[in-house]
């Protein structure tokens, strides 16, 4: 899930309910953030967070590669 907080409330803005048990991969997470750049093309991120499952090579590379 993606979501926007205003004032201590997080707004979903996007998800995916997984068919699967287990955490999202990097194909998956990709998917999502695509969905948010379609809703709001141009507008950075200021912050983001994530559970201890929440890392991999392919994924940082993919942020790492859409901010540059």
């Amino acid at each position: 899930m993606l979501g926007v907080i205003h004032e201590k409330i997080c707004i979903p803005l996007v998800w995916a309910l997984l068919d699967k048990t287990g955490n999202s991969n990097a194909h998956e997470r990709t998917d999502l953030m695509e969905q948010r750049n379609t809703i709001l093309p141009k507008q950075p991120i200021s912050s983001m967070s994530g559970d201890r499952e929440f890392i991999g090579e392919r994924w940082m590379n993919w942020l790492w590669k859409s901010e540059s």
